[in-house]
């Protein structure tokens, strides 16, 4: 009776909803497992980090995939709990080999993304989209106590979330009102912007070259 309770306990994990956030735990059955990945189960890997080496130097090294997958390799025999498994996908061998901190987004903050703004930490947008789909619900509500230079609140707009921004300092409200005008203004004059912005920090050099040095 014990096994019996067990096994039905591995074939289905019971669904629990989060009402107001939009989040629910799918059931898993056998038949899930058998037809191979799908998606269901787990989170993935949530993870992300800024490259440096104290931080992946935490990450174990791995000795990578050893060799080519044919897809006919045999599976280790189970106990028939999950059903058939299904056939491995042919794969070539990366032949690569260091930490699994390699398969990491790792993201650093450009021209486009600080818009000439002198805060220390600012975040990639591409960066901060990805965390707001993956904690706010569609049509949710950021809440950023410290906005910074506002990338939050750019994130929030391109993800279709309402966002509420903080900040103190005066010249960083300045930075936010000024990246939500570019944002609403198009790209293009955000490219014009951010060409201005490595004029200003020295980055790039104001000339206009012989062609059009008379008229700079």
């Amino acid at each position: 009776a014990a096994a019996a309770a067990a096994e039905q306990r591995s074939r289905q994990v019971a669904g629990r909803s989060y009402e107001g956030w939009g989040m629910e735990q799918q059931k898993i059955t056998a038949e899930d497992y058998a037809a191979g990945p799908a998606g269901k189960g787990r989170w993935p890997a949530n993870i992300v980090h800024d490259g440096s080496d104290e931080v992946c130097a935490l990450f174990p090294d791995s000795p990578g995939q050893q060799g080519d997958v044919r897809g006919t390799e045999p599976s280790a025999p189970t106990n028939g709990i999950y059903g058939e498994f299904a056939g491995r996908t042919h794969a070539e061998a990366r032949n690569d080999s260091g930490s699994a901190a390699r398969f990491f987004y790792t993201a650093k903050a450009d021209s486009g993304d600080r818009l000439g703004s002198r805060h220390p930490t600012v975040k990639p947008v591409d960066l901060m989209q990805w965390l707001v789909r993956l904690i706010t619900p569609p049509g949710g509500i950021v809440l950023d106590p410290f906005a910074g230079s506002g990338t939050t609140g750019e994130a929030a707009f391109r993800e279709g979330a309402r966002c509420i921004l903080i900040e103190r300092e005066a010249d960083f409200i300045a930075d936010i009102n000024r990246r939500i005008g570019l944002l609403l203004a198009g790209p293009d004059e955000r490219a014009h912007s951010t060409i201005k912005a490595k004029i200003a920090d020295g980055r790039l050099k104001d000339d206009a070259g012989p062609l059009f040095g008379d008229v700079a």
